[in-house]
């Protein structure tokens, strides 16, 4: 894993006071040097007062000494931060442009603003969603420079804490161990086959400094130190090596793109038929509606996240309630309580178990989740086979519909989730809650399912990026399952006859 250290030069006293440049320089220099001592090096980036003022060749020095040295800006005063750098014999290709105060509406125009300033890399970090796996892997910006996402929240190492409502900064107390701790889990992260993972974080030059002052406090550099000699950060545009040629095509942004996507959903479910009430109601199962098939060889049992299965139906795919028939019985159910509390959540998983064990004891079973329904799925089944192993064996196959399957997967752009403020470097926090970790305890099941994973482009959340359908079927064939994955250049409902052969290839191998 590559790792890059930031600091953002924010002039906060050289704006107040110019004679003060010297101070911020030797304070650049000590913190530099820490670096270097320790076999690291920084990334440094500026801000126009500082740049203005160096009329002795100190950025250039950082530059020879190994050091990277690019432009940052407040959103508005990026050409300026650009100039002064050229003034000082620097010509930035790496910019934090100001994506937090220029926000996600002002964001896409400041990139393309960074763009046309000679920005071939991005670092910087948007306070509201990001895409999938930014903070973790590279991924090339629509505006065409790289992108490196901050890795961890300012919040979570003290660069800003929050005290009687007011939002503070370090003064000098970096909690380096709290750093260290981030970068050791995510160290432990697998990515996808031929990525190129990173770990990032950003601090400012008066983080290390007590209010007012310019000198580091006592044990700052000490931290920084440290931290440099375990993970030996080097030039961001080193890590993003391994960003790709091309952005992938994003998911619908902010809340009108939301409303969009989930307009298309109504559409499309409007048009297969209305929800389906549920049959008579049996002991110990959630309301169900089974849609038998004539000629039924096997049960398909619906785990759905959201609304739930009497209300959301085979849409998604595009098919009729029947859409499975004549081969198979289709098992929906609505799931309790309804809306989206996170994946995982006990009762959720237990009205999984007690619906395939109904559906079980009258067919073999495909047991398919769509969406985040993947985790309660997968949690329903090793229930199951805790309890009645035999049902639970009559389970031969779990097919994963676009299931967000890993903690950077499953919090959705553009929407507010119940675990969205989960820390994502807290792994006690994320148990039971990701796929990927749950394929070793299918895999050690007696009679462990097929996986196969149903899959369009673009994803309902994610949009081209679906890196995590391929994380979720080389997490699943290491585990030992037999995996495959089914995959259309088209959203899912634009390909229901794709999905009907597949079942039926899956009902062949009973």
């Amino acid at each position: 894993m590559l790792t890059w250290l930031e600091v953002h030069v924010d002039d906060v006293l050289l704006g107040r006071d110019a004679a003060r440049w010297a101070e911020t320089a030797l304070l650049l220099h000590e913190a530099a040097a820490a670096a270097e001592s320790a076999g690291g090096r920084l990334s440094f980036r500026v801000r126009a007062p500082f740049a203005r003022g160096d009329r002795s060749g100190f950025l250039l020095s950082l530059v020879a000494r190994g050091h990277e040295v690019g432009a940052h800006a407040h959103a508005r005063d990026l050409p300026a931060a650009v100039s002064a750098l050229r003034g000082a014999g620097i010509h930035p290709t790496v910019m934090a442009p100001g994506f937090v105060q220029a926000g996600p509406r002002g964001a896409p125009a400041l990139a393309w603003l960074a763009r046309a300033l000679g920005a071939e890399g991005l670092t910087d970090r948007l306070e509201s969603a990001r895409p999938a796996y930014a903070g973790w892997l590279p991924r090339r910006h629509a505006a065409g420079p790289w992108m490196l996402d901050v890795s961890v929240s300012p919040f979570a190492w003290g660069v800003v804490r929050e005290r009687g409502g007011r939002l503070v900064p370090a003064a000098g107390d970096l909690d380096w161990e709290a750093l260290d701790r981030c970068a050791g889990v995510q160290a432990g992260w697998r990515p996808p086959e031929g990525a190129s993972p990173f770990f990032g974080a950003t601090f400012h030059e008066h983080d290390l400094c007590a209010p007012g002052a310019l000198r580091a406090a006592p044990g700052a550099i000490e931290g920084l130190t440290r931290w440099v000699e375990r993970w030996r950060p080097g030039p961001s545009a080193l890590a993003a090596a391994g960003a790709p040629p091309h952005a992938e095509r994003p998911a619908a942004a902010g809340a009108v793109g939301w409303v969009q996507a989930r307009a298309e959903q109504l559409r499309s479910r409007a048009a297969l038929g209305g929800p389906v009430a549920a049959g008579p109601q049996h002991e110990g199962l959630p309301p169900l509606h089974v849609v038998r098939g004539d000629a039924a060889r096997i049960a398909v049992v619906g785990v759905h996240a959201g609304s739930g299965g009497l209300r959301e139906r085979l849409a998604f795919l595009g098919l009729p309630d029947d859409g499975f028939a004549p081969l198979a019985d289709l098992w929906l159910y609505a799931r309790q309580p309804a809306g989206w509390p996170a994946p995982g959540n006990p009762a959720h998983a237990d009205d999984a178990r007690a619906v395939l064990a109904a559906a079980a004891r009258e067919r073999p079973v495909v047991m398919l989740s769509w969406s985040g329904g993947c985790v309660a799925a997968a949690r329903g089944l090793l229930a199951l086979a805790a309890s009645e192993p035999a049902l639970a064996a009559r389970v031969f196959a779990f097919v994963d519909v676009e299931g967000p399957v890993d903690r950077m997967s499953l919090v959705k752009p553009a929407a507010r989730a119940e675990w969205e403020s989960l820390d994502p470097h807290d792994d006690a926090a994320w148990a039971g809650r990701e796929l990927i970790e749950l394929f070793s305890a299918l895999a050690a099941l007696p009679s462990p399912p097929r996986y196969v994973r149903w899959q369009g482009c673009p994803d309902h959340v994610h949009g081209g990026t679906l890196t995590h359908a391929a994380r979720a079927v080389a997490a699943a064939r290491s585990a030992g399952l037999r995996a495959e994955e089914v995959q259309v250049p088209v959203p899912l409902a634009r390909a229901p006859a794709v999905w009907k052969e597949s079942l039926r290839a899956l009902a062949a191998s009973v």
